[in-house]
């Protein structure tokens, strides 16, 4: 209730940035909101094309006493894309490379598994806007420290993590390894590394010399967001064109003006206006091919709040969270940074963008067109492959991301199953429909057909690549999950009784054995599970305690073999199990009991493949 009334004083007690900043009343509400939320160190700038309109710090060093202020230094993480975008769209204007080439003729050393390279080749365009059709990175490459590799070795190693799941060009799917394949086409096409080339062609150009792509030169400056032992390198666990940036709000006001004025900022020129627009433009999903208004372009998204359009990034690293928006048609943009993940941050941006957009919370749903496109209505599912590293609750994915298309009195309205809010969808155009939410947000949907002539939703985020799918498909996985569910739970309640009827009444007890086995499954895998959640480090761990899981998860120990041995138990108990239980079939007396075993014969078959399917039986957290 507190965030709610921080974020409704800033709406009500400021004034709109057409008059004069009230400078304190927005520090007092940043830094309460700051509170409210456990951050302990916050950066936070406002900018317009020609000025620094506002710029403050608060709080004090994560795990430290030193205070933060405005040139403090933070990992801005995935922000880092927008840059190695500029990089490659620097290229493109000098004629040295194209954003249609494809990846196996510019760079045929760099290993990649595409079957579908003759139809749909895997092009320049795809790393920069998601749309290779990889996964993310394997979680063994979170837990790997590959700062000491080469470009070419981070954009090269884990061949796993480079091979397509569908065509390229079809759906954007957020993920890591592409920006680094295409830091390292920067490396090769100019002939400078890659960190050079950012410095040379962008940084210094625009005076960021606080900003660094070397974490050891950000500790080294003593001025690093986090208490940090001294000469010890912070640690990335992504590569550095995908999330190495290092630095402040002083310098990203610099290049947020950058981005307000089109690849131009006092007087100096970095990327033209027509490269900059193609940055903020998805083009190579189904959705952009439609010239879909939202979605994920060059190293930033766009998106539409309350009426006003958005560009923008955000980033995390452990112990980082930050975000930077751009807002063109209002002439304002801003950075926030903090020294905890995003999560915490959410309301500090939330309330910025209202504070810039809708400074006296005057604003109401557009009315559209209500949709009649009664041909879409239905369930739908997401049809993106989960990342390698959401493999652990991608069996849950089937119900979690369904969502259903109804019909009422001749209008269309959008629910997810999960979500009991309803919307009511309006046209906006031939092959596009949106609802907005009680945020604002205005929420596209392309209406098409993807390679395989199947019925596809899709928003341009990764969430919004939906496939029509039976309603006989959703409502049988969810019955058949919660026929499991049921199921396991009931065993240990059984096994007590059974063990009552054998030792104080003394009754024979037939399949006692294939009840203990099935029990010994379950325990298994419920200890593996445990055993994961609680070496799960929590959200306000520091790096280290971040790293240290990442490395005993992520690597060969003594915890991941425990881990990997009892799912493999489950496993192996599971088929010991029924294998027992069809020896004994004959012998059981009980109707009753003979239904009960055969349906945890099942039960246990499905789990068992399913999570077979998903790598999670045995779970091997090294090769992830």
């Amino acid at each position: 209730m507190n965030k709610v009334i921080f974020i409704l004083a800033l709406f009500f007690t400021l004034n709109a940035f057409g008059q004069k900043l009230h400078k304190q009343q927005i520090s007092m509400t940043l830094d309460s909101l700051r509170k409210a939320n456990e951050i302990e160190g916050l950066q936070v700038v406002i900018v317009s094309s020609d000025s620094v309109l506002y710029q403050e710090s608060f709080g004090r060093k994560k795990g430290g006493h030193q205070g933060i202020d405005n040139t403090s230094i933070f990992c801005v993480s995935s922000i880092t894309k927008s840059f190695t975008s500029i990089g490659i769209m620097k290229l493109v204007e000098r004629g040295e490379i194209s954003l249609d080439d494809k990846l196996k003729d510019i760079a045929p050393e760099i290993s990649f598994e595409n079957p579908w390279e003759e139809t749909h080749p895997l092009k320049v365009v795809h790393l920069l806007e998601h749309t290779t059709g990889w996964s993310d990175v394997l979680f063994s490459q979170f837990a790997a420290d590959r700062q000491s590799l080469s470009i070419f070795e981070q954009a090269n190693d884990f061949p796993g993590s480079r091979v397509c799941n569908y065509p390229p060009g079809q759906y954007f799917s957020y993920q890591n390894t592409g920006p680094t394949v295409a830091g390292y086409l920067l490396e090769k096409i100019s002939g400078s590394s890659y960190e050079e080339f950012i410095k040379n062609e962008i940084l210094d150009p625009l005076n960021m010399y606080d900003s660094s792509l070397d974490p050891a030169s950000a500790v080294g400056k003593d001025r690093l967001a986090i208490a940090i032992a001294d000469n010890v390198p912070y640690r990335l666990i992504v590569d550095v064109p995908s999330g190495g940036m290092f630095t402040n709000s002083h310098d990203m006001s610099k290049y947020l003006r950058l981005l307000l004025n089109q690849g131009t900022v006092d007087g100096i020129t970095i990327l033209s206006p027509a490269s900059m627009n193609r940055m903020t433009t998805a083009q190579s999903t189904l959705s952009g091919k439609s010239r879909y208004e939202i979605g994920y372009g060059l190293g930033l998204w766009s998106d539409r709040f309350k009426g006003i359009k958005l560009i923008g990034h955000s980033g995390e690293q452990p112990s980082f969270g930050s975000y930077m928006i751009v807002i063109p048609e209002l002439d304002r943009a801003f950075f926030v940074a903090s020294n905890t993940e995003l999560p915490p941050l959410n309301p500090v941006i939330t309330a910025l963008q209202n504070f810039i957009v809708d400074s006296e919370n005057t604003w109401l749903p557009e009315e559209g067109k209500p949709s009649k496109k009664e041909t879409i209505a239905g369930y739908y599912r997401s049809l993106n492959t989960p990342s390698n590293t959401g493999k652990i609750g991608a069996f849950l994915n089937p119900i979690l991301t369904t969502s259903w298309i109804g019909e009422e009195d001749g209008e269309l309205f959008y629910t997810a199953l999960t979500h009991s809010k309803r919307y009511r969808l309006y046209e906006d155009g031939a092959n596009h429909i949106y609802y907005t939410d009680e945020e604002g947000y205005k929420n596209w949907f392309f209406v098409g057909e993807n390679w395989q002539g199947n019925s596809i939703l899709q928003n341009g985020k990764s969430s919004g690549n939906l496939k029509r799918v039976s309603a006989i498909s959703v409502w049988g996985s969810l019955a058949l999950a919660v026929f499991c569910m049921l199921t396991i739970l009931s065993l240990p309640l059984v096994l007590l009784i059974r063990l009552i009827l054998k030792y104080l009444i003394r009754s024979e007890v037939t399949f006692q054995p294939a009840i203990q086995l099935m029990s010994t499954a379950f325990f298994s895998l419920l200890t593996a599970a445990l055993v994961i959640a609680f070496i799960v480090p929590p959200a306000d761990s520091s790096p280290p305690e971040i790293l240290k899981f990442l490395d005993t998860v992520g690597k060969i120990t003594p915890t991941s073999i425990a881990i990997f041995t009892l799912t493999l138990l489950f496993g192996l108990f599971s088929v010991l199990a029924m294998l027992v239980s069809v020896n004994n079939i004959r012998r059981c007396r009980s109707g009753l009991l003979k239904i009960y075993i055969l349906g945890l014969n099942l039960v246990f078959a499905a789990i068992c493949g399913y999570l077979l399917t998903f790598d999670i039986v045995p779970f091997r957290s090294w090769l992830f």
